[in-house]
């Protein structure tokens, strides 16, 4: 139920009353004597004169009994002070109120007049006050004082109402009232009060609430009174004009009534017939079957029409004309068609009603609602960077997220490499490019390799990116081959190093293939320049080797760089004799047996020459002569290839024992 206030004006009666009211004692002394004979019939006929001598009471006391006739007289007790010793005693009498008042044994006392306005409400309930003093009172217009012209009250209750509140006649609380008297016919005005009526959205009638005597309120107001004079109740609700009233369609097997000015559009999706009204903020739509429609989500919505329908008030007589919604649920399908329509009526290509078409997506069940309008906008936009702007300051998340449906935007507009790289860049973001790659790609290694170089500065799946570009082979070639191109990426440019470097590495160790090599022209003043070399390609190859996992000729590379690790491991001052095998330990301890002796011994001879001068010059003893000439035998074969004799663990102990003890005497400075 909906609530709703409206106002009606009741009677109050003015009465213009007036009376009298006294203080009380008890007759005593003459005045109770003078009362008595005056009350008492068997001395009716009696004067004064004898009564007082019947009590024995000498005449000269009369002008005291003229003075207590004259008081009584005045507190209008007896009706008259003409007293006289030869007067008849009945020619005094009690007033109606004396008589009643001695009978009770009393006597008024300064009685007084009083004359006072009270106004009386017939509209109250039975536990609150009728009768009052003051009330702010309505205008007359509008108000039909001829339906309440039987509205009667009791005198006696207004006297009532009086003594309960004597201080605003001035009366004292001993005070009492005597008489109360209308002195005028009663003046009818009136008053404005509230009446809730409760609205019954099943039935479409009403019922009411009032802090005012119901019963009074069904007695003198109809339906027509609360409903038919009361605009507002049917007001249309703001933004809504020109509405066209029909009937509710035999076909609505449930439906729901709504007070127009009780409306309130709560959806984003607005949709009216023009036929049948204007609603501002939505959108026209002819084949729609309702006046308006208001939808809240994909199975949310009402459609509404304007009827007119004979309300009644419950309790009331009669019933009121009264226009009013009726509304039902829309259907899924209904809301898919409107929501339809509504987008329809947007320019896409407008970022400005894109986002007009993307504040519906709650409208929508459609998962892909918001991507779709946004990629369908970024196709048709003609300021695409302006729009990308936009998009990656109000749906920033959209752009992070959906970053393989922005290439596929730019494939479709067919936008180049710098296009593309140009506009990425700016908004500081990264795609994967995995299908930019592809797309842009032009089966020329070279060319596409320039193309990936650019991409690769935007892409953050860089690997995936060259495998879709196929070039993964293409650069482990570009490395076996020592060759190198003028690149921008991070990427490329460790690919550019790593040539040189394995270019430079394989000129040192002279090596032919994976398994051939020379070691016989590496001179000791390389050493620093193979392990700058060395670490160069470890360094490069780390950067790159994401973007070469899966090529067809990685593992020939991978060969390469096992043999020049190893061989690099040869010439590392790092390395002790112990941790080299194979063939590094027999070009190892043969270098290092070389490197002692010349600088001992210096000169340029051939190494069997420069044993045997060692050992003539008490260098080396003659073991270790026989020793160093079998390890320059060992080496020279290591020295050429991996393919090298057996050593067992003990002859290598004694070699590496034997050049480690040559290294000790050298540095003590001592013979053999």
């Amino acid at each position: 139920m909906s609530e709703n206030r409206i106002n009606i004006k009741v009677p109050v009666l003015c009465l213009k009353v007036s009376g009298e009211y006294s203080r009380f004692k008890k007759p005593a002394g003459l005045e109770n004597l003078v009362l008595t004979a005056i009350g008492t019939p068997a001395l009716s006929s009696d004067t004064w004169g004898e009564f007082l001598g019947r009590l024995a009471i000498p005449e000269r006391m009369g002008p005291l009994f003229e003075q207590v006739v004259r008081e009584l007289y005045s507190n209008g007790v007896i009706d008259s002070d003409d007293f006289d010793l030869d007067h008849r005693i009945d020619s005094l009498e009690f007033t109606d109120t004396g008589r009643d008042l001695f009978e009770m044994g009393r006597i008024k006392q300064d009685p007084k007049e009083y004359s006072e306005e009270i106004y009386f409400a017939p509209y109250t309930k039975y536990s609150d006050p009728k009768y009052y003093f003051n009330l702010e009172f309505d205008s007359p217009e509008g108000f039909d004082q001829s339906r309440f012209g039987d509205i009667t009250f009791d005198l006696d209750n207004v006297k009532w109402f009086l003594a309960e509140n004597k201080k605003q006649i001035k009366a004292d609380k001993d005070d009492e009232i005597l008489s109360i008297r209308l002195d005028d016919e009663p003046q009818v005005l009136c008053r404005k009060k509230h009446i809730d009526l409760q609205f019954d959205e099943t039935s479409g009638d009403f019922a009411f609430d009032t802090d005012l005597d119901p019963n009074f309120i069904k007695g003198y107001f109809t339906a027509d009174d609360f409903l038919g004079k009361n605009e507002e109740l049917s007001a249309l609700p703001k933004g809504m004009s020109s509405p066209e009233y029909t009937v509710i369609p035999e076909e609505w097997e449930s439906y729901r009534y709504q007070l127009p000015k009780d409306f309130s559009f709560k959806g984003k999706l607005r949709a009216f017939n023009p036929k049948n009204c204007k609603v501002e903020d939505a959108t026209p739509m002819d084949s729609l079957r309702y006046s308006f429609v208001d939808v809240l989500g994909p199975e949310l919505g009402r459609g509404y029409i304007f009827i007119r329908k004979k309300a009644t008030v419950l309790g009331l007589k009669g019933e009121s004309e009264f226009g009013m919604l009726v509304s039902r649920p829309l259907s899924k399908s209904e809301i898919s068609e409107i929501l339809s329509h509504v987008i329809s009526t947007f320019d896409s290509a407008s970022y400005e009603e894109l986002n007009s078409i993307l504040s519906l997506k709650e409208i929508s069940s459609e998962e892909s609602y918001e991507s779709k309008w946004i990629v369908n906008h970024l196709e048709k936009t003609g300021d695409l960077i302006a729009s990308l702007n936009s998009l990656n300051k109000d749906k920033k998340k959209w752009m992070q997220k959906e970053t393989a449906l922005l290439e596929e935007v730019f494939c479709r507009r067919n936008l180049n490499t710098e296009e593309t790289v140009k506009i990425i860049s700016g908004l500081g973001m990264k795609l994967p490019c995995t299908k930019l790659g592809p797309h842009l790609a032009t089966g020329d290694n070279q060319k596409d390799l320039e193309i990936l170089d650019r991409l690769l500065t935007i892409s953050n799946s860089k690997g995936i990116l060259v495998a879709g570009m196929n070039l993964k082979n293409a650069l482990v070639s570009a490395v076996l081959s020592t060759d190198y191109g003028d690149f921008v990426s991070t990427e490329l440019i460790a690919l550019n190093a790593l040539s040189k470097s394995f270019g430079r590495l394989r000129a040192i160790f002279a090596i032919k293939s994976a398994t051939e090599y020379d070691l016989s022209k590496v001179e000791e003043s390389e050493l620093d320049s193979i392990s700058a070399e060395y670490n160069s390609a470890n360094k490069s190859l780390s950067v790159v080797s994401p973007l070469l996992a899966g090529a067809d000729n990685l593992s020939e590379l991978q060969r390469y760089m096992d043999l020049i690790q190893n061989l690099a491991e040869i010439y590392s001052k790092d390395v002790p004799l112990e941790r080299l095998n194979g063939y590094q330990f027999g070009v190892g301890v043969r270098r290092k047996m070389e490197s002692l002796l010349r600088s001992k011994l210096h000169g340029t001879d051939k190494l069997d020459d420069l044993i045997e001068r060692a050992a003539k010059n008490k260098v080396i003893t003659d073991i270790e002569n026989e020793t160093f000439h079998k390890i320059r035998k060992f080496g020279n074969g290591c020295a050429h290839t991996e393919d090298f004799p057996a050593l067992d663990a003990k002859q290598k102990k004694a070699w590496v024992d034997a050049v480690n003890n040559l290294e000790k005497r050298l540095k003590k400075g001592c013979k053999a």
